[in-house]
């Protein structure tokens, strides 16, 4: 169930043998890394900090939906990313001296292996056979690590910067409840990254059909779920099939290929939530007029044209992924995946580009970027032996990686996966500076409730208002239950 992976071999860790190693950082031999030590440029102070050859171990889950989760590379890789992220681990090593290990849990199935994930740690840390240094872990799947003590209160510790952009301030602040945070996500990792809800679109379709430019919709404002649907429709068309249904050897032409999870992330696109605040009091939306107006307004891009939308998917849509398929052969206009969709399309000729969630009207104060619900991100154990060290080296550690590996991630998208233009850096950018998570998501107060009935209820045009009055009471109860005896 689970793989040991050691970056250094313990002849390395030697305070004073940081010269030896230069010959073959991180990149099979091809050269050493530029720098020894983690650079800074006035806008970071560095801790001092020896750990004398000490380990720092994670657990972390082996891979999850093709997203790029490690945070130990091999040595031996032929990968520009991967290189970048050895190097950035050797920078860290090196100049706090100590040895990173990562503990892999095996990835099968979404909620079974997180169950098993936590269940895997706590017997570990009851028994007192491993003591992790901190893990990476969707906390939504388990707040019982929360209410039973098993991870800190990561507010107590002044190493971690968390007001700094190598950290994910805009979740960070939505999750942090009465001044007390369990967990923290940023440049450390590139799950955020990976994990952005994304619209692609098909550039040669756009472009045969003479259709307006969405780039330029996104930067004068104009980037809305009407302007979207609107596009989509255009190139709607069924080109002889008999029916709109997907089958093998088909020629219909979609607005956009989707999966039946992804109304909610239009909703937080809108700028809307699911559970709101007011004077520290959480509880489920009652649904505001914009809330059910963004609701009406989304439901094309979920349905098929026989009822009145554009979309290809469904409840199947995860099989195969054919919905992404679609995308990349030709016959649909838009795709909304995660990011890391993009590294999929490599098996396919399509010319595409990234463009954020579109917004509810133009007068909207920003691209929202939805993360996907079971983001993970940095805990440490209320058992960690060493809290505050680790915490000044997983600062100083997303601060090298937000100078020295995101830009490298950037720009193997833009340059390598597809996005070989400058729009779509500048989309990634605004994608990055809108990411966000809702409490209720974070916490896994509204999990399934927004995946198994609000989604549905959308695509099916159901009354939502109904649906929200029946679960309210349940569901501001379990928050009222977790804010009062873990928040307080």
């Amino acid at each position: 169930m689970k793989r040991i992976i050691s970056l250094l071999l313990a002849s390395v860790l030697l305070l004073g043998l940081v010269c030896s190693c230069n010959g073959d950082i991180g990149n099979g031999g091809g050269g050493a890394a530029d720098n020894n030590a983690i650079k800074t440029d006035g806008d970071y102070t560095l801790p001092e900090l020896n750990m004398n050859g000490e380990t720092v171990k994670v657990l972390n889950v082996n891979g999850i939906s093709k997203m790029k989760v490690d945070f130990v590379t091999p040595e031996d890789s032929d990968d520009t990313l991967d290189i970048a992220i050895y190097e950035s681990n050797m920078r860290a090593q090196e100049q706090f001296n100590f040895r990173f290990v990562e503990e892999e849990f095996e990835f099968l199935s979404y909620d079974e292996s997180h169950i098993d994930m936590a269940n895997y740690f706590i017997k570990n840390v009851n028994s007192g056979d491993d003591i992790y240094d901190f893990i990476h872990y969707p906390v939504n799947q388990r707040t019982d690590l929360i209410t039973n003590g098993y991870i800190m209160d990561l507010s107590e510790l002044d190493g971690l910067h968390l007001d700094q952009p190598w950290w994910d301030q805009a979740i960070i602040n939505n999750i942090e409840i009465n001044d007390r945070l369990y967990m923290a996500c940023g440049a450390i990792n590139l799950n955020p990254y990976e994990a952005m809800t994304t619209i692609f679109f098909n550039k040669d379709m756009l472009s045969d059909y003479a259709l307006d430019d969405p780039y330029e919709m996104v930067r004068d404002g104009s980037w809305t779920i009407e302007a979207m649907v609107a596009l989509g429709r255009e190139v709607q068309n069924l080109n002889s099939d008999p029916h709109w249904g997907v089958y093998e050897g088909g020629t219909s032409t979609y607005g956009m290929a989707r999966h039946y999870h992804f109304p909610s992330h239009f909703l937080i696109g809108a700028g809307l939530s699911y559970v709101e605040e007011e004077n520290g009091v959480y509880t489920l939306t009652k649904g505001s007029d914009d809330f059910y107006l963004a609701a009406e307004l989304m439901r094309p891009l979920f349905v098929d044209p026989g009822s009145g939308g554009i979309a290809v998917g469904g409840l199947d849509s995860t099989r195969d992924n054919f919905y992404i398929k679609m995308f990349g052969e030709g016959r649909t206009l838009f795709l909304m995946s995660e990011l890391k969709a993009g590294v999929e399309m490599r098996e396919y000729e399509i010319n595409f580009g990234i463009l954020p969630v579109p917004k509810l009207r133009e007068e909207q104060d920003m691209y929202y970027t939805d993360e996907t619900e079971r983001l993970h991100y940095v805990c440490i154990p209320t058992l960690s032996e060493k809290p505050d060290e680790v915490a000044q080296i997983l600062d100083a550690m997303a601060y090298d990686r937000y100078k020295n590996v995101i830009p490298v991630y950037y720009d193997s998208y833009v340059t390598y996966k597809g996005l070989r233009d400058e729009e779509s850096l500048e989309m990634l950018e605004i994608l990055s500076k809108g990411r966000t998570v809702d409490v209720g998501f974070a916490y896994g107060w509204v999990s399934k409730f927004v995946m198994n009935n609000l989604n549905a209820a959308i695509c099916l045009n159901s009354d939502l208002s109904s649906l929200l009055a029946a679960v309210s009471n349940s569901i501001n109860k379990t928050i009222d239950t977790f804010v009062s005896e873990n928040m307080s």
